[in-house]
């Protein structure tokens, strides 16, 4: 019994060992399995990383692009700023050409040097006008009735309107003999004036008449038409007279004109028959006879250029 017991004692030492040795094993695989999983992991993470870093490229070069696009339409927005600048720049340079008289004294000068130059009745707006807009309204009418005040000006009202002439006073007075100078001067003038419209007048009538007329190049052409058909008819004249055309007899020539006679007087019957019925027609579709005409396709004479009085001429 006791020997059993040892030979027991020694199986499960020696079974204890080996399971020992399969769970050392174990532990080693799954610490392989750990090492290979955690190995695998990284490589996920990095492939992971790749891919997030790529797509942070890809993003960071749309935000690029998204910008500079933002870049280009402010940099359009921008020019076109400075375009409507430069235009509204332009305009208002073009209107301070026009120098403003802001002061009164100036302004004051100004209109009394003109109006004494002029010696002729104004209403306000054309001293304005007449001044180049250099002097405003408000500024105008405040020097306008100063001038009045002070006598230098004379205001006279035609209802609403106010007109505005200089001062008669201190102006020499001319006699009767200076007049009739004066007047005698204006008389020449005049006819002077009247001879040059005259002779403008001529001569504008000769350059009309000469530019209508036809050119050298022009004339030369039509002498040459001319020309050839002078010889075609010389020499049909000559054959008439050598006898080489075989003239019509005068019987054929009266039974054809009857035939035209006739032919033409239904024309004529024809062509009014066929108007009234276009007439009825158009009062009954509301359309025009020429609308009619192009829709059913028919010629008309003059569509194609023919008058029976014309083909009846050839008979008389």
């Amino acid at each position: 019994m006791a020997g059993k017991r040892k030979r027991k004692s020694d199986e499960s030492n020696e079974e204890e060992p080996s399971q020992q040795k399969s769970q050392s094993e174990e532990v080693s695989e799954e610490a392989t399995n750990n090492d290979g999983e955690e190995e695998e992991e990284p490589k996920e993470e990095k492939k992971k990383a790749k891919k997030g870093g790529k797509k942070a490229s890809t993003k960071k070069g749309e935000k690029a692009t998204a910008s500079k696009k933002k870049g280009t339409t402010k940099g359009a927005s921008s020019s076109a700023k400075g375009c409507k600048k430069a235009s509204a720049s332009a305009s208002s340079k073009a209107k301070s050409k026009v120098q403003v008289i802001k002061s009164e004294p100036e302004a004051k000068k100004m209109i009394i040097e003109y109006m004494q130059k002029q010696n002729r009745p104004y209403s306000l707006q054309q001293i304005i006008d007449n001044l180049g807009g250099q002097i405003k309204k408000a500024m105008a009418t405040k020097c306008v009735d100063k001038l009045e005040q002070s006598n230098e000006l004379v205001c006279k009202t035609n209802g609403k309107q106010k007109i505005y002439f200089r001062t008669q006073e201190g102006l020499e007075v001319l006699s009767k003999e200076a007049l009739k100078e004066i007047d005698t001067e204006i008389r020449t003038l005049q006819n002077e004036f009247n001879s040059h419209k005259n002779e403008n007048t001529t001569l504008t009538n000769t350059l009309t008449k000469i530019q209508k007329s036809l050119s050298n190049v022009e004339l030369e052409e039509c002498i040459q038409k001319e020309e050839q058909i002078l010889l075609a008819r010389k020499e049909k004249l000559e054959k008439l007279q050598n006898g080489q055309v075989q003239l019509v007899a005068p019987e054929e020539k009266q039974k054809a004109l009857k035939e035209m006679d006739q032919y033409l007087k239904e024309w004529k019957k024809r062509k009014v028959i066929a108007a009234e019925l276009v007439d009825n027609l158009s009062e009954g579709t509301g359309q025009k006879p020429g609308e009619l005409f192009e829709e059913i396709g028919v010629d008309t004479d003059e569509i194609v250029g023919v008058d029976c009085k014309t083909m009846g001429k050839l008979i008389h």
